[in-house]
């Protein structure tokens, strides 16, 4: 379980242990080409941007009422849909970084005959930079979260968080403080797309062992033009941790950043972050009425520029 709490478990309740409420989360930790080390750092580009993009909350297992609230040390923007309650780390303690906090949901499947979309404008979703996306991310194994107060029902909750102020490291070890604890290092298959001359991009799967100057192995040249090789890559990591729709629309929507963005750098390295950086990035706090347990299973890829 990673960052995802009970909020009765942290009261100390007493409530006989049901069946868990199940959350899955995928979002994107992008660095941009100017970000070298953690910020703070002697080696830091001021201008060096970290944010994690995208950050999409599903639930499964037990239907629920109940509170949801995502916090972190960075600074939390873009959700969807509006929290009833925005502001400072748990809400109300200012300078220790913000937190959102949807309030009365009801978590559960559609009852017979009832509409899916009773909600005026729900396809006409404002997410900045990702408003084209989020049909993509109506997983439809994922329960329906639905809001009495504005009559909201949707598959999924979003957020973004900006961490570019709080020091979040970048985990290839050659672009990580030197003190990193060996947890916070990533050793192991990337994906490497680089733009080439002729306004193609190459991709290639390489197992990095210290990424000084990209010293790499590689094992692997994905030619294929739709790269459903780095799309299966990409399905191997998260196994086990999303549901195959979850992992299919985390990759449509960053697959044409990946193929035919700017990164910013000649060379864009992608890779799975590693377990204690997701921690860091939020902390999910589910309160179920019933009590219920909470169990988390969070994605998160990383993508730096280079």
């Amino acid at each position: 379980m990673l960052a995802c709490l009970a909020a009765a478990a942290l009261l100390g309740s007493a409530t006989p242990v049901t069946d868990p409420v199940i959350v899955h989360e995928w979002g994107v930790v992008v660095y941009s080409a100017g970000t070298t080390r953690a910020t703070g750092s002697p080696a830091a580009d001021p201008l060096g941007a970290i944010c994690a993009d995208a950050p999409v909350l599903y639930f499964h297992g037990a239907p629920f009422t109940g509170d949801v609230a995502v916090c972190s040390l960075g600074e939390i923007f873009s959700t969807y849909p509006e929290p009833d309650q925005a502001g400072g780390l748990l809400l109300g303690q200012g300078g220790l970084g913000s937190a959102a906090r949807w309030e009365d949901l009801s978590v559960r499947p559609l009852d017979d005959g009832e509409p899916a979309a009773d909600r005026a404008g729900m396809a006409d979703i404002t997410i900045p930079g990702f408003g084209w996306a989020t049909g993509l991310w109506r997983a439809p194994q994922a329960l329906w979260i639905l809001r009495e107060s504005d009559r909201f029902r949707d598959r999924f909750l979003y957020y973004e968080v900006d961490l570019t102020d709080v020091g979040f490291p970048v985990p290839l070890p050659a672009y990580a403080p030197a003190d990193a604890p060996d947890e916070d290092l990533f050793r192991g298959e990337v994906l490497v797309f680089r733009h080439l001359d002729d306004g193609t991009v190459d991709c290639t799967l390489e197992s990095v062992t210290d990424l000084d100057e990209m010293d790499r192995t590689r094992i692997a040249v994905l030619d294929d033009k739709s790269c459903e090789t780095a799309a299966a890559t990409v399905r191997r990591w998260a196994d086990g941790l999303l549901g195959e729709d979850e992992i299919q629309a985390m990759w449509a929507t960053w697959e044409p950043f990946v193929l035919h963005g700017d990164w910013g750098g000649g060379t864009l390295v992608v890779f799975p972050m590693p377990g204690s950086l997701v921690e860091r990035i939020s902390t999910i706090v589910v309160t179920p009425d019933s009590g219920a347990p909470v169990e988390c299973s969070r994605f998160f890829l990383g993508m730096k520029a280079i």
